[in-house]
């Protein structure tokens, strides 16, 4: 019976060959995917759905916030910051007065995860947790 050794380190696959093909040498071809987030507005003057990429997105009643709630008196300027860490999506209260919440919860810090509610002054938003193909490719060959 053969037997296959298959390992991933540091984002290298080290495998032996079984019959023709080598493990390796298939799986470096694959697309690799990309997490993205997403805040879908439920009910806010803010109607747009914003995309969480590398960058870090604010929200607040400040006109220049990715997410602006100008309208809203119950939000502070700079209310909160949603940022990826990894894989990971971070919202964080800024130390507004009134506070964030998550699925009814108030929070300082919290992991964002698919489908939670995040409530800020009289705004609430969807949180999509979205994952894509990279569209870069390697062409090596």
């Amino acid at each position: 019976m053969d037997e296959t050794i298959f390992e991933q380190t540091n984002q290298h696959y080290d495998s032996q060959t079984v019959g023709d093909v080598n493990l390796a040498d298939f799986l470096r071809h694959e697309t690799p995917l990309i997490v993205m987030g997403a805040l879908r507005p439920i009910m806010s003057q803010h109607q747009e759905k914003t995309v969480i990429n590398d960058q870090p997105i604010t929200i607040g009643r400040d006109p220049a916030s990715d997410v602006p709630l100008s309208h809203d008196d119950s939000v502070s300027r700079q209310h909160a910051r949603v940022r990826r860490e990894h894989a990971e999506f971070i919202l964080e209260d800024l130390g507004s007065g009134n506070g964030t919440y998550v699925d009814s919860v108030p929070i300082v810090s919290c992991r964002l995860h698919g489908g939670d509610i995040v409530q800020i002054g009289r705004s609430l938003f969807l949180f999509d947790r979205l994952v894509d193909y990279s569209e870069s490719e390697d062409d090596d060959d």
